[in-house]
């Protein structure tokens, strides 16, 4: 990803997270879009599922960045939706992200194609990140969080 994609991304993002309502439409997008998806989220705290949606959403920037810190952010993330844990299918991902970008567009008064693309590119590695480690039954080894031996 570009720094240009980068810098189209934080601002379409800010614009989404300076209003109210981003998070909680994202979410009603996408418990509407599957009775499958939505029951994984029927016991959810939302005050503080918002919390880590919305810092899993600037961690991505970290992740993209090839930061240990994104790092073992999203591998802590990963090992908790595994198939041994909250079992968060691989092609919940797909539907996950088309609502994120429906809710973009509708909180981000400047949402076009550019900006669009700018979000795809940053949740890509993120979305395919989840989708590898979902067969995963260890915690993440020292070369997945970057630690030399």
């Amino acid at each position: 990803m570009t720094e240009h994609e980068m810098e189209i991304f934080h601002g379409s993002l800010e614009r989404c997270l300076g209003g109210d309502g981003f998070v909680e439409r994202f979410y009603e997008l996408l418990c509407d879009r599957s009775p499958d998806i939505a029951e994984k989220f029927k016991d959810t705290d939302f005050k503080i599922q918002k919390r880590k949606l919305t810092s899993s959403l600037y961690m991505t920037m970290l992740l993209d960045d090839q930061t240990p810190e994104g790092d073992v952010h999203f591998e802590r993330i990963a090992q908790l939706h595994s198939r041994n844990a909250l079992d968060i299918r691989p092609e919940y991902y797909t539907v996950w992200i088309e609502c994120l970008i429906e809710a973009a567009r509708e909180y981000d008064r400047y949402f076009d194609e550019e900006t669009e693309k700018a979000w795809r590119h940053l949740m890509a590695p993120a979305m395919e990140f989840m989708k590898t480690r979902y067969r995963r039954s260890a915690g993440p080894t020292d070369e997945d969080l970057g630690v030399d031996s």
